[in-house]
């Protein structure tokens, strides 16, 4: 008996070469994205995560887009229904953090905000000492540059102890042995 190439039934839901469906817009359309103030949005931030932020207008966007705007806002809405959108490449776990592992260790520049380290600092001045409330910009930036190497050297040794303790997540009880065993922070 010859032997004869048996070809698989194809499935309906396979798109047909040459045809294009349309695919919905993943951003909706201007009038459905919530107007908030920003303590609405830095509330929102911390309590669901950053995820929100991307539908989000500010108020001053939102009420101010002139009808040039919106048109041309749809006429781009309407050309990316036509042409399929690609997903966004997903990384393995762990891809990111690696990368973000290997882009600090390259900066040499400071990890925490200069502003916010600032403000920090001026509000624990305040709580200490009324009269001292003016710092110079070389001792705000010796005090960044002493502080942000304190925290580096004690995540690095809370890293080896959670490593020893055959775990990858770094915990409190990590941070609290290697302070203890480093004999910094308060005393034991």
């Amino acid at each position: 008996m010859a032997r004869t190439k048996h070809q698989a039934a194809r499935s309906q839901s396979r798109k047909q070469p040459g045809k294009k469906i349309p695919r919905p817009s993943s951003s909706p359309p201007p009038s459905s994205v919530p107007s908030l103030s920003l303590c609405d949005i830095f509330l929102v931030f911390v309590l669901n995560g950053s995820s929100f932020l991307s539908n989000l207008r500010l108020p001053d966007q939102a009420d101010h887009l002139g009808e040039q705007q919106q048109q041309q806002e749809e006429k781009k809405q309407v050309h990316k229904v036509g042409r399929p959108q690609r997903k966004p490449r997903r990384l393995r776990p762990g891809t990111r953090a690696l990368r973000e592992i290997r882009f600090y260790q390259k900066t040499t520049g400071f990890v925490i905000p200069v502003s916010n380290f600032t403000r920090l600092v001026r509000q624990v001045t305040q709580e200490f000492s009324q009269e001292v409330n003016r710092w110079q910009a070389e001792g705000l930036v010796a005090l960044q540059e002493a502080a942000e190497d304190f925290l580096v050297h004690l995540f690095e040794d809370g890293m080896l102890c959670a490593v020893h303790a055959k775990r990858v997540t770094l915990m409190k009880k990590d941070l609290d042995l290697a302070r203890r065993i480093g004999g910094r922070g308060q005393p034991w």
